[in-house]
């Protein structure tokens, strides 16, 4: 992973708290927050027709199964591309989108991009938003090329041999047990770490 902008904010936050890890907590606290804040705002109206049925929404999105991602301080990176992705698709979603209002969204998208690996959905996820509201193909056009651009360097200046990861032999070759992982990892709102841990090395 590149973490950039995690990795700026971590240094000031050191140098501002010596090391105090609870500033991270409230920083991890505030961005999921604020990514309830924008969900709620964008769905309102629903909300207000049909309260019972979004109540399950806050415990998805302050879930348990993060718990180790909020204690470990320096894992504000997944919250920050979380937040970028939601942040972009709020400025995209707009009617009649104007090219300053997709540049900020694209100026977000390179936030969470450079964030987490996983900040580079925000790119296929706006294509989406702009395809489904209609918009321009000049905006598409030029969400996608800004996309291509962002992508293009990230992985330039990825060193895979540091990343960690299974090789992608591996992966591959164990489709089936790596996706049944991902989806008991990805698919719960308690913690259930280990049951993903051996859906994968079951094999």
């Amino acid at each position: 992973n590149i973490m950039f902008f995690p990795s700026v904010i971590a240094y000031l936050l050191i140098r501002l708290t010596h090391w105090n890890a609870i500033a991270f907590f409230w920083i991890s606290a505030l961005l999921l927050s604020t990514v309830l804040v924008l969900v709620v705002r964008v769905f309102w109206s629903q909300i207000r027709q049909a309260p019972l049925l979004w109540l399950p929404l806050p415990f998805i999105v302050l879930t348990l199964a993060q718990y180790q991602n909020t204690l470990w301080a320096f894992q504000i990176a997944w919250f920050m591309a979380l937040l970028a992705i939601v942040s972009a698709g709020v400025l995209l979603g707009k009617s009649n989108i104007s090219v300053s209002r997709l540049l900020c969204a694209a100026l977000i998208g390179i936030v969470g991009s450079f964030s987490l690996i996983q900040g580079l959905l925000v790119w296929p996820a706006g294509l989406v938003i702009l395809l489904a509201r209609g918009q321009s193909n000049r905006s598409r056009m030029l969400w996608c090329a800004i996309a291509i651009v962002v992508t293009a360097g990230y992985f330039a200046a990825l060193n895979f041999g540091a990343t960690g990861s299974a090789p992608l032999s591996y992966i591959l070759a164990h489709l089936s047990e790596v996706s049944q992982g991902l989806l008991v990892a990805a698919g719960s709102v308690i913690p259930n770490t280990s049951s993903a841990i051996s859906a994968i090395s079951s094999s």
